[in-house]
């Protein structure tokens, strides 16, 4: 295994993440544009690879949480628009110019402080409008003021207009209705103030760019479903996303150990009757949470069983029978899904694969051939 020194791997093949994408514009937004969100690390999929396999099938709009994130992606050659989610310093403005990225406005007291103190070139700019997520946003009673105050300047241009959905997994649909058209009543509000045209609305995420959506809005977000995962189980498609993410560990050491053997931490575990234990070279500080004993692992042909308390670098499992030290561990992959991991891990599958450490290398594949190992312990990416 070129590139890393330990036995603990993700591969991811891009095949499946391009299909995925292609599938969902061809069938729900073939005539809109698709922002790729690729924020904490394309979900621990990696952002760039992720957003250079999209460049190849057109995709050229990305999201990121911050502008260090949004920086890696410049740095790695992505040329498409990037817009920054998160708050951006004043002092970093002149920055994103130079980069070509894109802010968003959150408060009317930042794009005051903006407006009045910086004075570097134009700055891109998205306005992001509350409608009931109560995180970020700019209120409806501040909106003249923030529409007015972009009017005047001439450093900041008004590009966009988004908000953030709390519920578009839900059922019940009431909330996302009443969301929905409050981000449209503003537009409208804000498209009557501003002296520019707001050429992109976009308020989905990957739930609710499923729906039946108003002509308004006219940029996809995307960000789980890339990836070939559902927020929501019983989402129907005319089609399978395909997951792009497998995890796998090995045996470091199996023994054979009698009946009333303490095994880890606490002695939490206690063999029942003589049993093979095995030792995996996988922990929590790997994204191996302790809420994670009991869960499944597949090894071979069988599912085994997560024993004792959960380490920083290791767990243990209970085999079926002996099986050679080296011998991989699946935790996500063709016999355990996301979803499935999710659950041993008492979590979400947004949190699941965001919380694997970027201590674990990934393998990146397509067509069946490894492309690129990406391990950030020692270099950033090797290119097969």
């Amino acid at each position: 295994m070129a590139g890393f020194y330990r036995d603990t791997w993700i591969e991811i093949k891009l095949d499946h993440v391009i299909e995925n994408v292609a599938n969902l514009k061809k069938h729900f937004y073939h005539d809109k544009r698709i922002l790729a969100v690729v924020k904490a690390d394309s979900y621990g999929h990696g952002s760039v690879m992720v957003a250079k396999a999209l460049e190849t099938i057109g995709v050229d709009f990305f999201g990121v949480a911050t502008l260090d994130e949004a920086l890696e992606l410049r740095l790695h050659g992505i040329r498409g628009d990037i817009l920054v989610f998160g708050l951006v310093r004043l002092s970093d403005l002149e920055l994103v110019s130079r980069n070509n990225l894109i802010v968003s406005i959150t408060s009317v007291e930042w794009l005051k402080n903006a407006v009045h103190n910086y004075p570097g070139p134009k700055v891109r700019t998205h306005l992001k409008v509350e409608t009931g997520l109560h995180r970020l946003g700019i209120r409806l009673p501040d909106l003249d003021t923030v529409i007015n105050l972009l009017n005047e300047s001439p450093r900041f241009s008004l590009e966009g207009l988004y908000s953030h959905l709390a519920t578009a997994p839900s059922s019940d649909e009431t909330y996302y209705h009443f969301q929905m058209a409050s981000f449209l009543s503003i537009f409208k509000k804000a498209s009557e103030l501003s002296l520019s045209t707001i050429s992109y609305v976009h308020i989905t995420n990957s739930a609710a760019s499923l729906k039946r959506l108003p002509k308004e809005i006219n940029l996809i977000r995307l960000g789980l479903m890339i990836n070939g995962v559902l927020p929501k189980k019983d989402l129907a498609l005319p089609f399978a996303l395909k997951p792009s993410l497998s995890l796998y560990s090995t045996l470091v050491d199996v023994k054979l150990l009698p009946k009333g053997s303490k095994v880890g931490y606490n002695c939490d575990y206690e063999t029942e009757a003589e049993e093979w234990i095995g030792t995996v070279a996988i922990g929590y500080a790997d994204g191996i949470m302790p809420a994670m004993t009991g869960g499944k692992v597949y090894v071979e042909d069988n599912y085994q069983k997560i024993v004792g308390r959960i380490c920083m670098d290791y767990c243990f499992v209970r085999l079926d029978k002996f099986y050679p030290i080296g011998t991989k561990v699946e935790f996500i992959g063709p016999h355990i899904s996301v979803d499935e991991f999710t659950e041993d891990n008492h979590t979400h599958n947004y949190h699941a694969t965001c919380m694997l450490s970027d201590r674990i290398p990934r393998l990146y594949y397509q067509n069946n051939q490894l492309i690129a190992t990406v391990n950030k312990r020692y270099y950033l990416c090797k290119e097969e």
